[in-house]
């Protein structure tokens, strides 16, 4: 678009297809680990995409998802799904 400006940030966020989903936030690799783990844990990549967009009291009322953006936000995910694996182990 002639004229239009954008943050740096959003010029260096990547596209990145998971399941069939588009991520467009900046840390690809964190991301696809933090769906996967969150698939894992309630059963489907559909369900944890829900889980990743809505406001979560853990985390103060942020989205998980846009956490994903910065590396303590997404270590401060990656933590949360850890502790729940721990606390709540999947029998299959």
């Amino acid at each position: 678009m002639p004229g239009a400006t954008f943050p740096a940030q959003a010029l260096l966020r990547t596209r990145v297809y998971v399941d069939g989903y588009n991520l467009y936030y900046g840390c690809p690799d964190v991301q696809q680990q933090v769906v996967a783990r969150a698939t894992r844990v309630v059963g489907s990549c559909g369900k944890a995409f829900k889980w990743l967009q809505v406001e979560n009291p853990y985390f103060d009322g942020l989205v998980p998802i846009e956490l994903l953006d910065t590396d303590d936000g997404a270590a401060r995910v990656l933590a949360y799904i850890t502790q729940y694996e721990r606390d709540h182990p999947i029998r299959r």
